[in-house]
Formats: C-alpha cells, sequence, structure tokens
C-alpha cells in the first residue's frame, strides 16, 4: 500500500531474517531511517497533500508558473490504442500539462501537442524560464524510428523543446 512504510520495514526486516542482509536490503533499511528524519518538522517548509494524482504514476512536475506545471503521467494517454511496458505492466509515459488551483492542486491533465509525445516514454521534463526551454527525457525514437544499442535495448536521451506560450 502506497504510503505505508511501517508495513514496508516489516517486509524488509522479514527479508532479512530470512535472506540476511544483502546491499539492496541495507539500502532499504536505511531510506526509512532517512524517511523518518525528513519526516520531522523542523519549521522550514510546510508540506500539503494535493489532489489530482491519477489511478496511474505522475511523476517529475515542473512549475511553468505559479499556476501551470508539467508532468509525466503514465495514464492511459488513447482510447484506440493501449500500449503496455513490459517492465512495469503499466502505459508509457507522456508529458501532460495542468492548471493548479490556489492550494496547489493539479486540475485536469491535458497531453501536450501529439509531436511532443511518442509511443514510448516522454518525461520527467524541467523547465528553464529564461529560454523558455524544456528539457525532457525520451526514449530513443525519433521520426518514427526507434535505435537501440549493440544489445537491442532502446536507451533514454535527454531533448529539448520550445515551450509556445499557451504552454503547448
Amino acid at each position: 500500500n502506497i504510503g505505508n512504510y511501517t508495513k514496508s520495514e516489516e517486509i524488509v526486516k522479514a527479508y532479512q531474517n530470512k535472506y540476511g542482509e544483502d546491499e539492496q536490503s541495507m539500502e532499504m533499511a536505511t531510506a526509512s531511517k532517512i524517511l523518518v528524519e525528513l519526516q520531522k518538522d523542523k519549521g522550514q517548509f510546510t508540506l500539503n497533500k494535493t489532489t489530482g494524482n491519477t489511478a496511474a504514476s505522475e511523476l517529475g512536475v515542473a512549475y511553468l508558473s505559479d499556476s501551470k506545471v508539467l508532468l509525466a503521467s503514465s495514464k492511459k494517454s488513447s482510447i484506440a490504442v493501449n500500449r503496455i511496458q513490459a517492465w512495469t505492466g503499466g502505459h508509457y509515459y507522456n508529458l501532460y500539462i495542468t492548471d493548479t488551483d490556489d492550494q496547489g492542486n493539479l486540475k485536469k491533465l491535458k497531453p501536450l501537442k501529439k509531436e511532443a509525445n511518442s509511443k514510448y516514454n516522454d518525461g520527467p521534463a524541467c523547465y528553464d524560464s529564461v529560454n523558455g526551454l524544456v528539457y525532457f527525457t525520451r526514449n530513443s525514437y525519433i521520426k518514427g524510428n526507434k535505435t537501440t544499442d549493440s544489445k537491442g535495448t532502446m536507451r533514454l536521451k535527454v531533448y529539448r523543446a520550445k515551450l509556445h506560450k499557451n504552454g503547448l
């Protein structure tokens, strides 16, 4: 269950008891302790839970202005096409733009123009407000052609694009 850190700690401890402490389980146990420390209120920031997440996975929020954000989401982007990633079982990530309300809650996600999203993973992204450029990660898929390395793996690359005034 997302956010159930106590249950996560129990699972890690049970794993360590059964299989011993390996590098991955030690990292998970350490991450849990770091999370507890990070959650302590030091008075420097105010954290608020916001609405707007879908049943899919959203990540890489880039603020374009005080009331507009760009993010990557694995929500299904097309009724006609149902592309599923083999390694996650979820849909591929696409870039979306949305407005926010006064509390920072996300409104309806709108996909960027067709040219901005490929049929594979697009995002996360960051925004350069000085030059109006968006930098984003994408599978190596250019003009309808995917490129792979010598082992046949499609790698990620960083791309940049000019963001139009209306954000699309």
